[in-house]
């Protein structure tokens, strides 16, 4: 079980926020009941705190993430389906683009660029 600051060992009353942390971590109460956390409190440090008062301390607390599904937005990159090269009308995807990165990446710049004057003859 947890116990409250340092604080309370010296007779001074420990403050609302330890008090709901140590309820919350006691696992005796259902997170999300403020009224059993106030009904904990009170019975542990005989101190009355109202189901208004442990919302308004849990709002400070950090979310936890939630896990699950990636957003739609997140799902689907972007992608332009279509990129027209100048004059010839000649087309090329977007993947044919990546492949060419991969192949910049792979072996630089300069050695694509000999590679394409060598397949362009």
């Amino acid at each position: 079980m947890a116990t409250p600051k340092k604080a309370a060992t010296n007779g001074e009353a420990p403050t609302q926020v330890d008090m709901v942390k140590a309820a919350l971590a006691s696992g005796e109460v259902e997170p999300r009941s403020n009224v059993a956390i106030s009904d904990w409190i009170k019975a542990k440090y005989s101190i009355p705190l109202t189901p208004q008062q442990i919302a308004q301390v849990k709002v400070g607390f950090p979310k936890k993430k939630k896990g699950g599904r990636p957003k739609k937005d997140a799902a689907k990159p972007q992608t332009a389906s279509v990129v027209v090269v100048s004059g010839d009308s000649s087309v090329i995807s977007l993947e044919d683009v990546h492949a060419v990165k991969k192949l910049v990446d792979l072996i630089g710049a300069e050695k694509v660029q000999q590679l394409a004057r060598v397949l362009a003859k």
